[in-house]
């Protein structure tokens, strides 16, 4: 049983439910998968994680804890490289439909990478609080 992330089993089972429509959504599908593989490594190191606090073992509590901080910066990653698979895929339809009025497209564009490095950051800023909560 695991004592970490919750929602674990529902992005797993939701990134398997995606249906692939082209090329640009088979990259966000394995986006998801790779975000998915991530989270599933970063619950099975809290778990670790959990297991070794309570042994009083400075040396394993060291290691446990260096991988669970690599498990979510890998996870949070991955959680990155989604959110510019799904800019990338909302810029190539912005492109689109935008047609003939490039102007528009461009503008599109930069709002969705707006958007994505916004989400980096939220992530980072996210995990920076984690470290600073547990001082």
């Amino acid at each position: 049983m695991s004592a970490g992330i919750p929602g674990d089993r529902d992005v797993e089972a939701s990134v398997k439910a995606l249906p692939i429509l082209d090329e640009w959504d088979a990259s966000v599908r394995l986006a998801f998968e790779r975000y998915a593989e991530a989270n599933h490594v970063l619950v099975v190191m809290l778990d670790r994680w959990h297991a070794v606090a309570g042994t009083h073992n400075q040396v394993e509590y060291a290691a446990a804890e260096r991988d669970l901080t690599r498990a979510r910066a890998t996870r949070d990653h991955a959680l990155t490289l989604v959110t510019y698979a799904l800019a990338e895929r909302e810029t190539r339809n912005a492109r689109a439909a935008a047609g003939a009025n490039e102007g528009q497209a461009r503008a599109l564009v930069l709002w969705t990478k707006v958007l994505a490095v916004a989400t980096a950051c939220l992530i980072t800023a996210t995990v920076a609080a984690a470290f600073i909560a547990r001082g």
